[in-house]
């Protein structure tokens, strides 16, 4: 399905605008271009990979074509960018596939958890955030269901960090985690809400005494409530206790 700019509906706006917002300073850099990707495909030398980088006049992710998204699909495209290049080209694809309805270069495969690219150190919290949003929003929009898989893969439990909803950063520089899942029953922990090494170690101490079925993180909820801590289960299995 193609769709022209003014059958764009305002949730597709709203998508755009925040891809345009949150992606808005990702620069390029010495990251491989679309048009070097066709060479690196053809095993081309590197005087080839240089002339064809000369071929990508853009300077903002939004002045990349569409053409050249259509024409680096089947010979070179995503499959041969760095990790500079994916972060760079990837809200234009994103934006390509808002405003046609077409998903460019099987974007949605390309941006499952892969040994090529370190896709939870590449983007910020707030890229992987709205990549999240942006998946589910044309599984729904598109019924893609290749990007509820994706979604539900990897993009899922980068952004489901329920203890991450209210950061306060603390008067010694660190950043303790407090929402809706961690309640402190009195007075606020004095170093926040994390363990600290020593409180983990004597947390842990209690497991030879637990039940053998207990594990180490039912230990650690005993002992905090004995010092009048409670935290949320699913929030320590997840390592938000760790120091």
């Amino acid at each position: 399905m193609s769709q022209s700019a003014n059958q764009l509906s305002a949730s597709d706006r709203v998508i755009l605008d925040e891809t345009r917002h949150v992606f808005g300073d990702v620069d390029r850099g010495s990251g491989v271009t679309l048009h070097e990707t066709e060479v690196i495909d053809m095993y081309g030398s590197a005087d080839a990979r240089e002339q064809a980088r000369r071929k990508d006049t853009d300077h903002h992710w939004w002045e990349v074509r569409d053409e050249w998204i259509d024409q680096f699909g089947g010979v070179g495209g995503l499959s041969f960018l760095d990790e500079a290049g994916f972060r760079y080209y990837l809200p234009a694809y994103m934006s390509y596939w808002i405003r046609t309805g077409e998903e460019p270069n099987s974007l949605a495969f390309h941006l499952r958890s892969n040994d090529r690219l370190d896709l939870d150190g590449i983007f910020t919290p707030a890229e992987k955030k709205l990549i999240a949003r942006f998946l589910d929003y044309v599984c729904q929009r598109f019924e893609d269901e290749a990007a509820r898989e994706t979604l539900d893969g990897f993009w899922r439990r980068a952004t489901s960090r329920p203890c991450q909803a209210n950061p306060e950063r603390g008067a010694n520089g660190r950043q303790p985690l407090r929402s809706e899942c961690m309640r402190e029953p009195s007075a606020p922990a004095s170093r926040g809400s994390r363990f600290s090494l020593g409180e983990r170690e004597h947390a842990e101490s209690h497991t030879s005494h637990e039940k053998a079925s207990h594990t180490t993180t039912e230990s650690i909820l005993l002992c905090a409530s004995r010092r009048g801590h409670t935290f949320c289960i699913k929030c320590l299995r997840e390592g938000w206790a760790s120091n």
